[in-house]
């Protein structure tokens, strides 16, 4: 949610959101979730439906390693709030390079 705020008001005006949760995915994907019981979910949607495409997509777990490696560094910060890094912890680059050079992973959404 605070992802989503902070890219509205910064003007971008495609967003893709990846998740290895396909709960979650499928919730936000779903065409009633406007109306669900759940209000982080209507708050999402409710962001979703300004003028602006955002596209939530299923990613499988092992290539969401790096950027749950670098929301866990990041959650190590006093603070709670958002925590933004113009580029990548250096803790992660090994990641990062197993990712862009050698995806060991290879499956399609769980139905």
């Amino acid at each position: 949610m605070e992802g989503l705020t902070v890219a509205w008001s910064q003007g971008y005006e495609i967003i893709p959101v990846q998740s290895d949760c396909a709960p979650a995915i499928r919730m936000l994907q779903d065409p009633t979730a406007a109306n669900s019981s759940l209000s982080l979910v209507r708050a999402i949607v409710g962001l979703c439906n300004r003028a602006w495409v955002v596209d939530f997509k299923w990613i499988p777990m092992e290539s969401n390693f790096p950027v749950d490696a670098h929301a866990k560094l990041s959650s190590r910060s006093p603070s709670c709030s958002l925590v933004m890094h113009n580029t990548p912890l250096h803790s992660i680059h090994t990641l990062l390079d197993r990712d862009k050079f050698d995806p060991p992973y290879c499956r399609t959404m769980p139905l």
